[in-house]
């Protein structure tokens, strides 16, 4: 017999948006990052066909993500996560073509509890 995976809590989402959004989006060609610790997640914010797409990425209380070229990090309950460009995976995945980029997890700093935001117009100082 198999253990029951685990339980999953669905919610449901609801947004809304100014209607030349999704063009914004597509015409500047980037995404938005989302940082919500309510539910945990960072949430990537793109334009796909005219319409906007939501992809949830589960992190522990994402609190605060720092970007420079090809890193990311996202602060979350106790730790950072650095997150690096993968364009090869980015290449590969379907549909082909569709995604000019794609982040992995690659290392993370243990640090003890953290409350950390984003700060507008920091600038990213992390890792080479």
């Amino acid at each position: 017999m198999n253990a029951p995976g685990p339980a999953f809590e669905y919610r449901d989402i609801r947004c809304s948006y100014s209607p030349n959004l999704p063009d914004l989006i597509a015409q500047l060609r980037l995404s938005i990052l989302i940082s919500t610790y309510q539910t945990g997640h960072v949430v990537v914010v793109t334009a796909r066909n005219g319409r906007l797409e939501l992809k949830f990425h589960h992190f522990d209380r994402a609190m605060g993500v720092a970007v420079k070229p090809g890193c990311l990090a996202v602060c979350t309950r106790e730790e950072v996560w650095f997150l690096r460009s993968a364009p090869d995976v980015a290449a590969r995945l379907e549909p082909i073509g569709q995604y000019d980029a794609c982040f992995l997890a690659r290392s993370s700093q243990f640090t003890g509890d953290l409350h950390t935001h984003e700060a507008p117009g920091a600038t990213a100082n992390f890792g080479s």
